[in-house]
């Protein structure tokens, strides 16, 4: 099978090789781009496996089975960072599973830290949100359990991730409003009660980016996402 290269306005670069998928970051794509990314996103839909870079990161997400996604984060040398395994279940199934990775020298990773959520996943979501709501997770989890996040107006993630003017921006003002009601810090990936009010917050943000599209974050309107609150 041939291999078929597009290339679009901005920087994007997506080749299609058998069933596999790499794309990197596009920045404000121009009309003509927009309507081949939708082209080209019902060919990643029906793809196995996809792979996303940027912020000198790669994610690559696997469909395992019909039941079963699972997406790993590596730095640009191939390090491992972060990852997730999404599986189907219900409200009371640890249906998401991330792990953190640290280096243990040479080219050695060790896992420094894991998580999971309970969340209703009656549907498999697609690869690229699998890749937004993993990286999300990462930008969290990482954060030491002793250590105050950085906190922004929209989402504190790359817009190549999750765009806080796009259609799941809103999720992270949702998440941002429950960590303020009750109390809530990126500490809670570590220590909260399962179940406890803080978990549900962030279970609610990873199947929002999962499975909704509530539109663009407040942000957007105001002018001010990526600057502190």
């Amino acid at each position: 099978m041939k291999n078929r290269t597009l290339r679009f306005a901005g920087s994007l670069a997506l080749a299609v090789l058998g069933s596999g998928v790499v794309a990197g970051c596009l920045a404000e794509p121009a009309d003509e781009a927009r309507d081949a990314s939708r082209d080209i996103g019902a060919e990643q839909e029906s793809a196995d496996s996809l792979t996303l870079s940027g912020d000198n990161r790669v994610a690559h997400a696997t469909r395992v089975n019909t039941a079963h996604v699972h997406v790993a984060i590596h730095d640009q040398v191939g390090a491992r960072q972060f990852s997730v395994d999404y599986r189907l279940g219900g409200d009371d199934d640890e249906t998401i599973r991330w792990t953190v990775f640290t280096a243990a020298g040479g080219s050695q990773e060790v896992e420094a830290a894991s998580g999971g959520l309970k969340q209703e996943l009656r549907e498999l979501p697609s690869l690229s949100d699998a890749i937004g709501a993993a990286l999300y997770m990462q930008g969290r989890a990482s954060v030491s359990p002793d250590e105050q996040a950085y906190d922004s107006h929209g989402c504190d993630i790359p817009t190549w991730a999750v765009n806080s003017c796009g259609s799941k921006g809103k999720c992270c003002d949702v998440h941002d409003s429950c960590y303020a009601k009750n109390g809530c810090t990126a500490s809670s990936w570590y220590w909260t009660l399962p179940g406890g009010a803080c978990d549900r917050c962030n279970g609610a943000v990873v199947n929002c980016i999962l499975t909704q599209n509530p539109g663009p974050s407040y942000c957007c309107a105001a002018g001010n996402c990526g600057r502190p609150r």
